[in-house]
């Protein structure tokens, strides 16, 4: 806007002072044509040949100091003629107002593409963050899984060792009864056994529930 403002007082002023040449044209041309009217008076109405010296050296010095005014306004109507012609095809020339429309228009240009890289970087800031969110979480996610396979690794040693513990259980009562063990041995043998095995039993369910929380 202060690029066009500029542009606007700038053909403003030019426009005044071209106004104000043109009214000071009218006014020598004014001037000449009373000058030239005089001159013309005092010529029709020559000195009487009875005129002494002086009075035709008055008369001619005066006609002589019309003349040289007019000559001067017609100087100086010329030189002002020459400045608005050119002044007019300068005028043609350029366009300064419209010009600062197209400065105007450049310069709200940058500005806009200033805005959007502004914009994009913000963007591009927020995508960043929410990746780093979401690595974040599939950090967790992944841990969260290894630590699961731990557990259910650990589950299938128990049931492993439940499992040994049995055929143990099965081979010892197959044996018991080829050494000729007393029916209370044999059977205090089996149940702690068996108690070896309620125990891991009891520690798999409890690994369960616990990966069920």
């Amino acid at each position: 806007m202060k690029l066009v403002s500029d542009a606007f007082n700038g053909v403003k002023e030019a426009d005044k002072m071209m106004d104000d040449q043109r009214d000071r044209f009218k006014e020598l041309s004014d001037e000449v044509s009373e000058l030239n009217s005089q001159i013309k008076s005092m010529k029709e109405n020559a000195l009487p040949e009875e005129a002494t010296e002086e009075e035709r050296d008055a008369y001619n010095d005066s006609i002589r100091e019309y003349q040289k005014q007019v000559d001067a306004a017609k100087a100086e109507m010329q030189a002002i003629d020459q400045s608005l012609r050119s002044s007019k095809i300068e005028r043609l020339k350029t366009d300064p107002v419209g010009d600062a429309f197209d400065q105007a228009d450049k310069i709200m240009d940058a500005a806009v593409d200033a805005a959007l890289g502004e914009m994009t970087s913000d963007a591009m800031d927020h995508i960043q963050e929410d990746l780093e969110e979401k690595e974040k979480q599939a950090e967790k996610i992944k841990e969260e899984q290894e630590e699961l396979e731990e557990r259910i690794e650990k589950v299938k040693e128990k049931k492993e060792e439940r499992e040994e513990l049995t055929e143990e259980i099965l081979e010892a009562t197959e044996s018991e009864k080829a050494s000729g063990m007393t029916v209370s041995e044999a059977q205090d043998q089996v149940k702690n056994m068996l108690n070896k095995l309620g125990l891991i039993e009891e520690e798999i369910k409890g690994a369960a529930i616990d990966e069920l929380k």
